[in-house]
């Protein structure tokens, strides 16, 4: 996704990955995932 429309960062968030994509040689293993991982509060 270009630098110009990627959304503001999220606080919130301790990780996020948009549009991951991935091969090995001409194997696409992964296409377009998405992730993201709340912060989590210490105990």
């Amino acid at each position: 996704m270009p630098s110009s429309v990627m959304p503001a960062p999220r606080s919130d968030l301790a990780i996020a990955a948009n549009g991951l994509r991935t091969s090995y040689g001409d194997k696409t293993v992964l296409d377009g995932i998405d992730l993201a991982a709340p912060n989590r509060d210490p105990e």
